[in-house]
């Protein structure tokens, strides 16, 4: 479902990358802002569809990716769950990382980063709600069948299903039929090895700036160049000329010895 793909911190900090990136569009008078510390779970209803799209809204425009974890259908949990959370001391730790550039180097550059790493907007409820940021549900369809729910905002499909496990309701956060949540956790872990790298990043770059070896001035650019090549690193390369094997042909019979053409001359 988009909304966990949009909650993903490579599409986050991959903006954040941008030196002058735009403010990002929200419809909402005032973005909640994130908590630089991990927060207590919140209480994610999941009595109904509807309690459920409410309660994913908040959890979005809040930015919490623990609270997103608890509501993801139970067959995706053992791959997907791990992830999150991991996704989520990335979060705190670029956040916290603003607060100390705050009290360090410039409260403009805090704000234009943790703008860049929690952006507003993110929910297809957005667009219905109103400017104190409370939905509209009347402009909200959820349709039953069974234990699957979908929903239309404006008349328009959403894409993602809803699922009812054990009398409770999950976001399924796959909508192609053909990917098993085993495969989908195999996608997931690949994420692993690059979020780990860039947490430690990350912890190196807030230690630069309270220690004073980045100025305001270089902040921009080394935040970048460090997540860069925390990304970068994070890949598996191609093989070099040095590593390719050498592939040796099958053994087979020895070649059949033919003797040389006479001379025509003898």
């Amino acid at each position: 479902m988009r909304w966990i793909a949009l909650a993903l911190p490579l599409l986050l900090i991959s903006s954040a990358l941008a030196e002058d990136a735009a403010p990002a569009p929200t419809t909402r008078p005032e973005a909640v802002a994130p908590t630089t510390q991990p927060a207590a779970l919140r209480v994610m209803h999941q009595e109904s569809p509807q309690a459920l799209l409410g309660s994913v809204h908040e959890a979005t425009v809040a930015h919490d990716l623990r609270a997103m974890a608890i509501i993801i259908h139970p067959d995706y949990k053992v791959g997907l769950v791990p992830v999150l959370n991991l996704m989520a001391e990335v979060m705190d730790a670029n956040l916290g990382l603003a607060d100390v550039v705050e009290k360090k180097l410039d409260k403009g550059l805090a704000d234009k980063l943790r703008g860049q790493i929690a952006p507003p907007g993110g929910s297809p409820l957005d667009a219905v709600q109103d400017e104190h940021g409370k939905v509209d549900w009347s402009k909200v369809k959820v349709t039953e069948e069974k234990d699957i729910a979908t929903f239309a905002v404006n008349g328009e499909p959403q894409p993602g299903r809803l699922a009812r496990v054990d009398g409770k309701w999950y976001i399924v956060p796959n909508d192609d039929p053909n990917v098993t949540p085993a495969q989908m956790a195999a996608q997931a872990a690949q994420m692993v090895p690059m979020l780990k790298t860039m947490l430690t990043a990350t912890t190196e770059i807030t230690d630069q700036v309270r220690s004073g070896a980045i100025k305001a001035e270089d902040f921009q650019r080394a935040y970048m160049l460090a997540m860069t090549k925390a990304m970068m690193g994070s890949m598996p390369q191609p093989p070099g000329p040095d590593d390719e094997p050498v592939i040796m042909p099958p053994p087979g019979p020895e070649p059949e010895h033919v003797p040389p053409a006479p001379d025509d001359d003898e």
